[in-house]
């Protein structure tokens, strides 16, 4: 999702409302739950570094850019076939936990919608979508729907809204077009910016599947421009994946530069999968992500776990937050991409191989970028 608007010259930051003072749960003492002040002497409180102060010629000399803000947590499901409840509502750090009780971000609420995508593909190749703006916690229709669904690939999102507030059922992921699902957890650095020029990037049918007004859409029907009309195998969607970044930092550098994004992006078809943790802010690993392979996870009496594969095959999960204390999971590292085969394998590659001619910063863009 994306960040706060840059003040415009000689005016002071915008401070902008965060969910947790929009929908605050209450504790058990009925007390309403607090996260601790940022403190100005402690940069790197919360894990997150402040961003270094802007180096744009047109920024006031006092002005930094704030740090990274507030952000999503998603997650993939991708292997034997899974009730979804087995991974939105029973899990001991499931994903309506995590939308309450976020372990790794400083504002442990994301209470600004969510949604779901499942594939179905003894029906359709087009994923099933269910959105809502209430938050995941409070949404007795998710927990009726999730007791009974299954699917072998889920894609499950609860937002915190960032640059664009508006909090309506477009603007909640995963976003669907095709065969294709999306979602983004992050920032899309400068985008009320760099919108219009963005937009000027796209074809008619690209431009044509915006239905709300975030940064994630946006980069989501740039990446749609990198993949073909139907079912895209997984080179192509890694290739996509790859030139959808590398594009978005060429628009970012030419019409706003210096401002940092957080792209962890998630695609999926159904069949194979692509997910990114990357962050273009110096000094910051970006936002957490993880990956489980190799086991099967199950859901029994409320307790989850990874057990041996059975004749079914393995599965891949990759979230935001493990969902277990199972040993296995393994961090993302920054910028790196994970590919999911549809095997119950899953690769871990740079998203970027920069060389030594390259500027530091520059991801391996050495001219403009043609829209593949």
């Amino acid at each position: 999702m994306e960040r706060g608007g840059v003040p415009a010259k000689g005016e002071a930051p915008i401070r902008t409302q965060t969910s947790r003072a929009r929908a605050q749960p209450e504790g058990a003492n009925g007390a309403r739950a607090r996260t601790a002040a940022p403190n100005p002497d402690r940069p790197w409180a919360g894990g997150r570094p402040r961003a270094a102060p802007s180096t744009r010629p047109d920024a006031p000399a006092t002005y930094s850019p704030p740090h990274p803000p507030a952000m999503c947590r998603f997650l993939l499901y991708q292997g034997p076939t899974i009730r979804l409840s087995s991974l939105i509502t029973e899990p001991a750090h499931s994903l309506i936990h995590q939308s309450v009780h976020s372990k790794e971000r400083e504002e442990p609420l994301n209470g600004d919608g969510f949604g779901l995508a499942w594939y179905a593909p003894r029906l359709e190749s087009r994923p099933a979508l269910f959105r809502s703006v209430t938050p995941a916690w409070n949404d007795a229709n998710l927990n009726e729907l999730a007791r009974v669904v299954e699917s072998p690939c889920v894609l499950a999102h609860v937002r915190a809204a960032t640059q664009v507030r508006s909090v309506n059922q477009a603007n909640c992921h995963p976003f669907t077009h095709g065969p294709y699902a999306f979602m983004h957890n992050g920032d899309v650095g400068g985008f009320h910016r760099l919108r219009r020029t963005l937009i000027s990037e796209l074809s008619d049918e690209a431009f044509a599947a915006i239905q709300g007004g975030t940064d994630s859409e946006h980069a989501f029907a740039l990446l749609l421009e990198h993949l073909p009309v139907s079912d895209a195998t997984l080179d192509q969607m890694v290739a996509g994946m790859r030139s959808t970044i590398r594009r978005l930092l060429a628009l970012i550098e030419r019409v706003t530069p210096g401002e940092p994004s957080y792209l962890n992006f998630a695609l999926s078809n159904g069949s194979t999968s692509v997910v990114t943790r990357f962050t273009s802010h110096p000094g910051y690993e970006g936002e957490s992500l993880y990956l489980h392979r190799g086991r099967r996870y199950v859901c029994e009496e409320g307790m989850c776990r990874m057990i041996e594969p059975d004749e079914h095959g393995s599965a891949v999960i990759v979230s935001s937050e493990r969902l277990s204390e199972d040993p296995g999971w393994e961090s993302v590292p920054p910028n790196h991409l994970v590919m999911l085969d549809g095997q119950g394998g899953a690769q871990l590659e740079p998203i970027f191989a920069q060389s030594a001619a390259a500027p530091a910063g520059s991801w391996g863009i050495a001219a403009p970028l043609r829209r593949g």
